[in-house]
């Protein structure tokens, strides 16, 4: 049996003997005769290729995840599918074959320069908007990170970023610079800096220079043109030439008024903005030149106070501050005691002082545009710093002082309870008096029977010169028991009156 089984491939070797060749050295040729004695496999032909195994992205997948037969190092295929190309295995992954000069790769490593420099030369022009790129490693010599240069006889110009230079052309300070951008022509130097120096004292400057070799001690912007100077400014003729001028006086901190002439200053591009005079009053809103009398005229609303500003506390204020020898605090102050709850505070006086009240009445005469009327003040409404409260009079002595009629609520009730907002209520049906809680401490209320029929009503009463409490009062056509006052304490409503 093993002598059928050889037969065939034993044929398939003889027939093939002409073109397979086994040299002494151990070489394998195929299409010749003396295979190279370096080559482990010479293969040659001038009209065909070596066609390798081909195998899709899956295929290669399924053969690097095998148990039984693992791909080993140095193993190529082609692959046919997702990037097709060569791949070789280099024992951890498959890397891809083969590579151009058209430089849009995406880098799977860094690129190890090797103290070498990544340099690119051409012996033509590139053009003005071209420039050959020259990147140099850190060396312990002058050189610099990155660098642009075209050269043109004596024109040429120059860009370092971030690197370790020299000034321009024909200088010897060395700098160390973060950047540098520099044009030279014909002997004269135009250019942009940032520099450091080498002694470790930064010089943090940007030059526009003419000339080579400047070394700069200190300041921030330097503009060169031979007419530079100390105390020097840079002023404009009629063509916008700059050159460097003497102030005509110095110090100045202007070199006159802002005048606006017959226009305003606005901010909205339209003819209404802030008007602002001589005198130094202010009008906003309006197209008068100046607020009459007044150091500052609005015509719109104002808003003030910050949105973010939301804490609890004092917020925004609006203050007077007195004259010569007045120090009352006198203002309008937004509070917020707790969150979503708001006060506006009139503050007149710092003790309870009488004198120092906050009034609300009229004057007689005519106001004109600005000013305020010169005639007698006459209040209609008061509260002074002590705490009374005058209505119809500026000096009120008693916590609460009217001067003239009061009018309180009044209506009919058939049933119910009695409102919060209720004074005088004509009974016609049952009714009761809310609890006499802290909440209605205080509080009167005046019932009277409205016919001739008997009502109750319900509370927790307690007349005068009693020692207990009742639970309802009868309201009838009897004198005494037609009407009544009550008030609260915050326990029982006392009666005050009968009627």
């Amino acid at each position: 049996m093993l002598t059928k089984y050889l037969l065939a491939p034993l044929a398939a070797l003889l027939l093939a003997a002409p073109r397979l060749a086994h040299a002494q050295t151990g070489s394998v040729g195929i299409g010749t005769t003396t295979p190279a004695a370096s080559a482990a496999l010479d293969i040659t032909s001038t009209s065909k290729g070596l066609l390798l195994p081909r195998l899709t992205l899956a295929q290669r997948t399924a053969l690097t995840a095998s148990t039984t037969a693992p791909p080993v190092a140095g193993l190529v295929i082609y692959q046919t599918d997702n990037t097709p190309g060569l791949y070789a295995y280099d024992g951890a992954a498959w890397v891809r074959l083969g590579a151009d000069n058209l430089g849009n790769h995406t880098a799977t490593q860094t690129l190890n320069l090797n103290a070498q420099r990544l340099r690119g030369e051409v012996s033509t022009s590139l053009g003005d908007s071209t420039a050959q790129v020259e990147l140099n490693a850190s060396v312990g010599t002058q050189s610099s990170a990155l660098i642009t240069r075209s050269n043109f006889t004596n024109r040429y110009t120059r860009t370092i970023l971030s690197g370790y230079g020299k000034l321009p052309e024909g200088t010897n300070s060395a700098n160390d610079f973060g950047i540098w951008a520099t044009a030279y022509r014909g002997g004269g130097w135009a250019g942009f800096f940032s520099a450091g120096s080498t002694t470790g004292t930064p010089l943090r400057w940007v030059g526009i220079c003419q000339n080579p070799g400047f070394t700069n001690t200190g300041s921030a912007i330097r503009i060169v043109d031979g007419t530079q100077g100390a105390g020097k400014v840079l002023t404009s003729d009629s063509q916008g030439y700059g050159t460097w001028q003497t102030p005509t006086a110095s110090p100045t901190a202007a070199g006159g008024n802002f005048d606006l002439g017959s226009y305003y200053l606005v901010g909205n591009g339209g003819s209404t903005g802030i008007a602002i005079t001589s005198s130094g009053r202010v009008g906003i809103g309006t197209t008068a030149a100046a607020p009459a009398t007044q150091a500052l005229d609005v015509r719109g609303n104002v808003r003030l106070g910050n949105d973010a500003s939301g804490g609890t506390g004092a917020g925004p204020a609006v203050e007077w501050v007195g004259p010569g020898i007045n120090t009352d605090p006198v203002g309008l102050y937004r509070v917020n005691p707790a969150n979503d709850q708001s006060e506006l505070r009139v503050v007149v006086g710092d003790v309870a002082d009488a004198n120092d009240k906050f009034a609300v009445g009229r004057m007689a005469g005519t106001s004109t545009e600005g000013g305020i009327p010169a005639g007698t003040f006459t209040p209609n409404f008061t509260v002074r710093a002590d705490g009374n409260v005058g209505i119809g009079t500026g000096a009120p002595t008693s916590t609460l002082q009217v001067a003239g009629s009061v009018a309180a609520s009044i209506r009919e009730l058939s049933g119910g309870s009695i409102a919060e907002t209720d004074y005088t209520v004509i009974v016609t049906g049952s009714v009761s008096l809310p609890a006499p809680d802290a909440t209605n401490t205080g509080r009167i209320y005046h019932l009277i029977n409205g016919n001739t029929n008997t009502y109750t009503v319900t509370g927790t009463f307690r007349d005068a010169g009693s020692g207990g409490r009742i639970g309802s009062f009868t309201l009838n056509s009897t004198a005494g028991t037609k009407g009544i006052t009550v008030q609260s304490d915050g326990s029982q409503w006392w009666i005050l009156t009968r009627e």
